[in-house]
């Protein structure tokens, strides 16, 4: 849950409206101290410790003040004694209602954890990806036409799962997106386009990052890595080092087909736009 520097609805309702709509239970993993101005933080519910909140550092990193214990006085002192009663009488409706993390129900998503912090402020996303580091599942096995392909394998292997034109607004270039499946890619490294049947040398792979891309060095099994593709890529295709096989349950899409119209009759030209709008 972001923005809590800024006047949000109740974290309650929150978690209502996501199980409701979503379908999935929530397990609180951290807790809001206040909103906007009042703002002070989040307590960790699994550690134990309440975690400060500075304003105007978002362009920094933190360093954080941390409480340790739900009853500390300290606590009192850094939050005010109103806002740490309330952090305590919404944590034990929290802990009574809400439901507690566990392991096997995210993996399954049946259950996803919540945190609470600012991204803007840079506070509390730290948290979030300490549990995705934590509890997502390492990378799965794939199946192929010939055999199952086990991530933790030496060889490389991956395959193209998507591919978008113009993502560069200076050049008018076609990336296609390779999530590999087992073993490690580097830089330079020759691999099988196995739908052609032609080797390849990747030198030039990319990263991505939001907006930014940069060339990847090194990437490894469930990373995902772009190639520029020059019209010989399609979605579907596997890449290895040396082993033919193809990785199956990736879609294929048929062709669109097209048709020209041409107006014979330029002086009819807003009344067949004007129809044709109202075909599509």
């Amino acid at each position: 849950m972001n923005k809590l520097d800024r006047d949000i609805r109740d974290p309650m309702e929150l978690l209502d409206e996501v199980e409701n709509v979503l379908k999935i239970r929530c397990a609180p993993i951290t807790w809001p101290i206040g909103c906007g101005k009042l703002f002070k933080g989040v307590y960790h519910l699994a550690k134990d410790e309440t975690y400060l909140y500075q304003s105007g550092q978002g362009s920094t990193i933190q360093v954080v003040r941390v409480v340790k214990g739900l009853n500390n006085p300290e606590l009192d002192v850094a939050v005010g004694d109103d806002l740490a009663q309330q952090l305590r009488d919404e944590l034990e409706l929290v802990q009574g209602a809400s439901n507690e993390f566990e392991q096997d129900a995210f993996i399954k998503g049946e259950l996803t954890p919540v945190f609470f912090g600012t991204a803007l402020g840079n506070f509390g996303v730290d948290h979030f990806l300490d549990g995705l580091t934590q509890w997502a599942p390492k990378p799965q096995s794939r199946q192929a036409d010939t055999r199952t392909v086990e991530s933790a394998e030496e060889k490389f292997s991956g395959f193209v799962f998507k591919i978008q034109a113009n993502m560069d607004p200076k050049h008018r270039d076609r990336v296609a997106f390779m999530r590999v499946v087992s073993g490690k890619y580097e830089k330079g490294m020759k691999l099988k386009h196995v739908r052609i049947g032609k080797d390849v040398v990747i030198s030039d792979a990319l990263t991505f990052m939001a907006g930014d891309r940069a060339h990847a060095e090194e990437a490894y099994a469930g990373d995902i890595i772009g190639l520029h593709n020059h019209g010989t890529i399609q979605i579907g295709d596997t890449f290895t080092q040396g082993e033919t096989l193809k990785f199956t349950g990736i879609p294929n899409f048929a062709p669109e087909l097209f048709r020209r119209i041409r107006l014979k009759d330029p002086l009819k030209q807003k009344t067949t736009v004007k129809r044709l709008g109202a075909t599509f």
